[in-house]
């Protein structure tokens, strides 16, 4: 299967939305002013609405309700933002299951927590950890039954094995692994860098040096090894690097209590 045929999924996706299309074209790889940000998310109805639930959901809203776009944008962050208009593309097009909106908000809730130790940017780690998955998404909407196979390869936790075995599964069953379709996704829409480059590394455990992308393998590990039995944390081969039990059980109980306020969001945002 060629590249060509993941990509136009992706395009038939994004043409099904053009508020999510147009706010993303119009970065071009830098940050957009918020004024211009809020009047591309106000001119499509759909959207707008999605983005004030999403401010006004109780992981976001800081006191009174959030009636004002502008001020949505303000408090949920404009990298934020932008992950949100990828992720709204595809579950538009139908390819982001609720399961999957949930496993994208804890990853981006636990890499946000361990960025600063990282010494990465909080809001890109968040961005990033938001829409780590996105090349599994166009590679699950294309065979959901192959796919589903491929992901019991995560079911013992994950470790440097298991996500390599992953993606040769990925790359034998579809030619292309997550990462890097997903990294092509991104660089389609003009995100940046550094967040390319996180969604192309998030496996690579020993691989990877920058502070997102650290931010982001770890903060998946965690997500993986707090699904597991406890007893299985006595593998110290399943633990972020560095990181204790400790460490790792103070940031499953932030993860854990912080994604709870999402995970209605999903649902109530269609």
């Amino acid at each position: 299967m060629g590249l060509d045929t993941f990509l136009t999924v992706v395009d038939l996706a994004a043409e099904k939305h053009s508020a999510s299309r147009e706010l993303l074209a119009s970065f071009e790889g830098v940050d957009l002013d918020r004024r211009a940000i809020s009047m591309a998310i106000s001119s499509d109805d759909v959207f707008s609405k999605s983005v004030l639930r999403l401010a006004n959901s109780p992981y976001y809203r800081r006191g009174r309700e959030v009636t004002s776009v502008d001020y949505a944008v303000a408090l949920i962050g404009e990298w934020t933002i932008r992950a949100f208009a990828l992720l709204d593309i595809f579950r538009e097009y139908g390819a982001l299951s609720s399961g999957a909106w949930n496993h994208s908000s804890i990853v981006a809730i636990s890499a946000f927590h361990v960025s600063e130790s990282r010494g990465a940017d909080p809001s890109l780690s968040y961005a990033a950890g938001l829409i780590h998955d996105v090349g599994a998404f166009v590679l699950r909407a294309i065979n959901a039954d192959r796919y589903h196979d491929i992901e019991k390869i995560f079911a013992g936790g994950l470790t440097s094995e298991s996500q390599k075995e992953y993606l040769d599964s990925e790359r034998s069953a579809f030619g292309i692994d997550h990462e890097e379709l997903g990294s092509l996704i991104l660089s389609r829409f003009g995100f940046p860098d550094q967040m390319v480059a996180a969604v192309r590394g998030h496996h690579l455990i020993e691989e990877a040096n920058h502070p997102v992308t650290r931010s982001i393998i770890d903060g998946e590990r965690i997500v993986h090894l707090s699904q597991l039995p406890f007893e299985r944390w006595s593998d110290m081969h399943l633990f972020p690097l560095q990181y204790t039990i400790s460490d790792t059980y103070s940031a499953v109980k932030f993860m854990t209590e912080e994604a709870s306020l999402l995970f209605n969001e999903y649902e109530g945002s269609k």
